[in-house]
């Protein structure tokens, strides 16, 4: 479950009172898909740093 913002139409995973977009109080409950890109930061195929 996550929310969408009635004003600006913005998503927001987890869901929140307030837009982070708009600031807009008027969210609204939604269903996503399950399904979906998980976008980092970082190169997915970097491994910890060990350090002994």
């Amino acid at each position: 479950m996550g929310s969408k913002c009635k004003k600006c139409g913005a998503l927001s995973l987890p869901p929140r009172a307030i837009c982070v977009s708009c600031l807009g109080t008027e969210m609204e409950w939604i269903q996503f898909k399950g399904t979906g890109i998980c976008w980092s930061p970082l190169p997915a195929s970097l491994l910890p740093l060990l350090i002994w």
